[in-house]
C-alpha cells in the first residue's frame, strides 16, 4: 500500500520531454512538417463529420432530443426507437453518435481540469471546513440563495443550450406544468444570463409547457434558426477556404453556441488524436486509427524524428488505505508512502509535498539494501551462464531455492558497489575469469557428482535465444549492419533489415509468430527468465526463413570463399564461419558426396527466370512475372517448374491471408533493406543452408 501510494501520486504529462533535437535540422523540420501535415487532416475530417453530424441534429433536433431520453437507462425497445427515429431518417446509430459527442465535451473539461492540477503540485489546502449553515434569513436573503443555487447548478451543468432541457427531461409527469414554469423562471431569470444562451433563454421566457415534447419543439426552432445562418455562412466560407481548413464557427457566436451545442469540434481539438478515436463513428474511426499509426510510424522511423522521454511527473499527493479482506468498498486506515520496513529498519514516511519517487529509488539504490545488487549480479550470472545463483531470478525471497554459490554472490554484489554500479566492470570481471573460459567438454568423473551442473565444472551448452540467432545468421552472410543507435526497424516481413535484432521493432499488442516460437518474451509483461522449449516451427523457420536463405546466398559470395582454390578448402572455409572450427574428415567426405551428386542435364541446366533484371520498373516486373506464370510447366527445366510452382503457391496464400494494412511494423521499413531472391540455390549455397540448418549452428557450444 505504501509503494502503490508512491506510484498513484504520479501521472503521465500530456506531452513527453524532449530528450534529444535531430542533428539533421533539416530532417527535422521535415518530420515537424510531415506530422502537423498529417494531424491538420485529420483534425479537418473531424470537423467536416462533426459540421454534417451537426447539420443532422440542428435539422431534426425534437426527433434527437425525445430519441435520447427514451434511449437512458437502456430501456428503450429498439423496434420502437427505429419506427419512431425513421419518420426523420435517424438511426440508433445517429443517437450514439449524439451522445458520444456529448460525452467527448465532459472528457475534454476533466482533461483541462487534470492539466491544471499537474501544474499545481502542491494546491494549498484551507484549514477550515466549509459547511452548510442553516440559519433565519428574510424572504429576500432567501430568493437571492436560490438564486445563487440556480447559478451554481448551471454552471456544473456546463452547457448554456441544454441546461434548461436537462431540467426539464428531469421533472416528472405529473405537475409538469407547474414545475416547468419554475424551471423556466430560474433559467430566464437576468441574474443568470451568464450561464443561459440567450435564443433559448428569448425562445422559453414565459411559456408554460404542458409536455416534455412542446419542449422540444421549442428547441427544435432555436436549433433550426442556427443551421440557417450555418448554411449561408458555410458555403460563402467555402470557397475561399484552404486544403484542411477547420469551419471557424458563426459570426454571431451566440448562434454558434447554438449550432454547436452536442456535435462540437473544439473539445476534438483539445484532445489528442488517440483520446478522440473511440468517440468517432466507426468509419471515420477506422480512417483516424489509419493516421495514427502513419504518425507513430514517423515517430518511429523519419530521421528527423525528436527523442522524447517516457516519464512520469508529480501530481496530487495520494496516501492509500488498507483495503479489508482486499474489498474496496471497504477502507482501512490510510498507509502512509514509505519504503519497505523489512529492509529500512528506520525508515521514515516520504514528503507531503511530492509523489515520493525519488526517495524511493534513492532507497532502492542504497547501498545499505542487500538485495539490489544480489538480484542484478544474480540475472548478469544468469545471462552468462544460463542459471544463475538463484534459479529463480524474480523470486529471492525465502521460497526460492538456496544460492548454488552463495559467498560468490555476496562478493560480486559488493565489488558490484564498489566499482560504482558499473554493469562494463561487471561483464568484464566474470568474462575474464576462469570458470567463465572453460570448455564444455563432458567428464563422467564430476558428472557423477553434479549431472546438471551447478558447480560449473564445465561450460554450458545453452541455445542460441532469437537476436543472437538472426544476429549470428547475419553475420555468417556477413550483411550484419553493426551500426550504433538509431530508431527500430521492422525485421519481421521482407525487405529484411540487417541491422542488429536490439534494433528490432516489437509491436507489444501483436507480437510475430516466429517470435514466440523462439521463446521471446512477453512485452506486455517483466520477464526475469525466458522459457525454452523445443518446437517442429523453429527447425522450419531457418530451414524455410526467406533470411536464412539468403545469408546461405550471401555466405558463398564471401571473399574468403571466393579466394579457395579447391572443393576441400572450400568447405573448410565454409566450416570455420559458421562453426568456427576445421570439419573433421568424415565430414569433408560427407560434404564432397553431397556436392558431387549426380544431376541430371535439366536439372543442371539453370533456369531462365530472373528475379530482377537491372533497369527494369515495378510494372515491366509485373508483366514478366505474369508472362512466366502463363508458361506450360512441359516447357521448362525443373529448376523452373519448382519455381513456378512455388510462386504460383505464394500468389495464392498472399490472395487467401487477410489484409492487415497500416501494422506498424510495416511503418518503420528499413530505407537500407533489400528484397530476397528468389532464384533456386545452386549446389554450394544449398550445403551452405544446409550447414545453417544444424543443431550445432544454433547453440553455444
Amino acid at each position: 500500500y505504501s509503494l502503490y501510494g508512491v506510484f498513484n501520486s504520479c501521472a503521465e504529462p500530456d506531452e513527453l520531454p524532449v530528450i534529444a533535437s535531430s542533428k539533421d535540422k533539416k530532417a527535422e523540420e521535415s518530420y515537424l512538417a510531415e506530422r502537423k501535415a498529417l494531424e491538420t487532416r485529420a483534425y479537418a475530417m473531424i470537423d467536416r463529420d462533426l459540421c454534417r453530424m451537426a447539420t443532422k441534429f440542428n435539422t431534426h433536433a425534437a426527433t434527437f432530443l425525445l430519441g435520447m431520453e427514451r434511449m437512458k437507462g437502456g430501456k428503450a425497445n429498439y423496434v420502437e426507437l427505429t419506427t419512431y427515429l425513421e419518420k426523420d431518417g435517424l438511426t440508433p446509430d445517429d443517437l450514439q453518435a449524439a451522445q458520444r459527442a456529448i460525452q467527448t465535451q465532459v472528457l475534454a473539461k476533466a482533461e483541462t481540469a487534470k492539466s491544471d492540477e499537474m501544474m499545481s503540485m502542491n494546491p494549498t489546502m484551507s484549514g477550515t471546513t466549509v459547511t452548510s449553515k442553516i440559519k433565519a434569513s428574510s424572504s429576500k436573503e432567501d430568493k437571492k440563495e436560490d438564486r445563487k443555487s440556480a447559478a451554481r447548478a448551471m454552471r456544473s451543468s456546463g452547457h448554456p443550450v441544454l441546461s434548461l432541457w436537462r431540467e426539464l427531461a428531469r421533472l416528472p409527469i405529473s405537475g409538469f406544468s407547474e414545475r416547468s414554469v419554475e424551471a423556466i423562471a430560474r433559467h430566464t431569470d437576468p441574474a443568470n444570463a451568464a450561464y443561459v444562451n440567450p435564443l433559448v433563454a428569448e425562445a422559453f421566457r414565459g411559456k408554460k409547457l404542458g409536455s416534455l415534447e412542446a419542449a422540444a419543439t421549442i428547441y427544435a426552432g432555436v436549433f433550426r434558426k442556427a443551421e440557417d445562418a450555418y448554411a449561408k455562412e458555410f458555403s460563402v466560407w467555402k470557397k475561399s477556404a484552404p486544403e484542411n481548413a477547420i469551419f471557424p464557427g458563426l459570426s454571431n457566436p451566440t448562434l454558434e453556441q447554438v449550432r454547436s451545442a452536442v456535435f462540437n469540434t473544439r473539445p476534438y481539438l483539445a484532445l489528442s488524436l488517440d483520446d478522440t478515436q473511440n468517440s468517432l463513428g466507426k468509419e471515420l474511426q477506422n480512417t483516424i486509427g489509419a493516421i495514427n499509426r502513419q504518425l507513430s510510424g514517423i515517430d518511429l522511423s523519419h530521421p528527423g524524428s525528436i527523442a522524447r522521454a517516457n516519464v512520469l511527473v508529480d501530481s496530487k499527493v495520494k496516501n492509500a488505505s488498507v483495503l479489508i479482506r482486499g474489498e474496496a468498498k471497504t477502507p482501512g486506515p490510510v498507509v502512509p508512502r514509505q519504503f519497505l520496513e523489512f529492509i529500512q529498519a528506520d525508515r521514515k514516511p516520504f514528503p507531503p509535498d511530492s509523489s515520493g519517487r525519488l526517495q524511493l529509488a534513492e532507497a532502492i539504490a542504497d547501498k545499505s539494501n542487500p538485495l539490489t545488487a544480489r538480484v542484478l549480479v544474480n540475472r548478469v550470472w544468469l545471462h552468462h551462464f544460463g542459471e544463475g545463483f538463484v534459479s529463480t531470478p524474480d523470486d529471492l525471497g525465502v521460497m526460492s531455492e538456496a544460492p548454488s554459490h552463495p559467498g560468490l554472490c555476496n562478493w560480486l554484489a559488493a565489488k558490484f558497489m564498489e566499482d560504482g554500479w558499473s554493469l562494463k566492470k561487471l561483464h568484464k570481471l566474470i568474462m575474464t575469469s576462469a570458470v567463465y573460459q572453460q570448455s564444455s567438454d563432458p567428464d563422467p568423473s564430476n558428472a557423477g557428482i553434479d549431472p546438471f551442473n551447478r558447480l560449473l565444472w564445465r561450460a554450458n551448452v545453452r541455445r542460441l535465444d532469437f537476436e543472437a540467432l538472426r544476429d549470428s545468421c547475419l553475420a555468417i552472410g556477413g550483411k550484419i549492419d553493426l551500426t550504433m543507435f538509431g530508431h527500430p526497424m521492422n525485421i519481421e516481413t521482407e525487405p529484411y533489415s540487417p541491422r542488429r535484432s536490439i534494433y528490432g521493432f516489437v509491436d507489444r499488442t501483436n507480437m510475430a509468430e516466429f517470435m514466440k516460437n523462439f521463446d521471446m518474451a512477453n512485452a506486455q509483461l517483466p520477464t526475469g527468465r525466458r522459457h525454452e522449449t523445443i518446437v517442429p516451427q523453429q527447425a522450419l523457420f531457418r530451414m524455410n526463413s526467406l533470411l536464412v536463405i539468403e545469408q546461405a546466398r550471401n555466405v558463398v559470395t564471401r571473399p574468403e570463399f571466393q579466394k579457395a582454390t579447391t572443393d576441400t578448402a572450400r568447405i573448410k572455409v565454409l566450416y570455420e564461419i559458421i562453426y568456427q572450427r576445421w570439419p573433421r574428415p568424415e565430414e569433408i567426405k560427407l560434404a564432397q558426396d553431397f556436392l558431387s551428386a549426380q544431376q541430371t542435364d535439366a536439372e543442371r541446366k539453370p533456369s531462365t527466370f530472373k528475379d530482377q533484371v537491372p533497369g527494369e520498373n515495378e510494372e515491366m516486373r509485373k508483366s514478366r512475372i505474369e508472362a512466366f506464370l502463363k508458361l506450360d510447366p512441359k516447357t521448362l527445366n525443373s529448376k523452373e517448374r519448382i519455381r513456378q510452382v512455388e510462386m504460383k503457391k505464394r500468389m495464392a496464400e498472399q490472395m487467401m491471408k487477410p489484409k492487415q494494412g497500416g501494422k506498424l511494423n510495416e511503418l518503420v521499413s528499413d530505407p537500407n533493406a533489400e528484397r530476397v531472391s528468389r532464384e533456386a540455390l545452386t549446389n554450394w549455397e544449398e550445403f551452405a543452408q544446409a550447414l545453417l540448418m544444424t543443431t550445432e549452428a544454433a547453440y553455444l557450444n
